[in-house]
């Protein structure tokens, strides 16, 4: 991924996009996110996202249909993964899903298992 800017901080997609978005995007980096594991998710959302970008020719974020979206309440919450399409319309395949309380209460000794099947769920209501 290419970096732009004074000290190379913006990736090139967002940078292109406008400055609006540049300064959206150094505001919530820059925000104060007190969960250290929070803030490492949302790294590795926006990096999967971008990577996603670079592998796809997408060279401004403002040609995506949406930005990222996380999508909180699946699982034990009561949203639907099949509800997708429905709930997020454009934005469905750039949603990330989060389902932490299914996931969590499975305890340490379930959680790998807990993860692969959420996963495998999201996994085939995209298609």
């Amino acid at each position: 991924m290419e970096f732009v800017g004074r000290i190379g901080i913006l990736p090139v997609p967002v940078a292109a996009a406008c400055a609006r978005a540049s300064i959206r995007f150094l505001e919530f980096f820059a925000s104060i996110i007190r969960n250290p594991h929070t803030c490492q998710a949302y790294a590795r959302a926006v990096s999967d996202f971008l990577a996603w970008c670079q592998e796809h020719g997408v060279a401004s974020i403002a040609a995506v249909p949406a930005s990222p979206v996380l999508a909180p309440g699946f699982g034990h919450q009561g949203a639907q993964y099949a509800d997708l399409d429905r709930l997020y319309g454009p934005a469905a395949p750039v949603t990330i899903v989060s389902a932490s309380r299914s996931i969590l209460e499975a305890g340490p000794d379930g959680i790998v298992d807990a993860i692969q099947t959420q996963a495998a769920e999201v996994l085939a209501c995209r298609g």
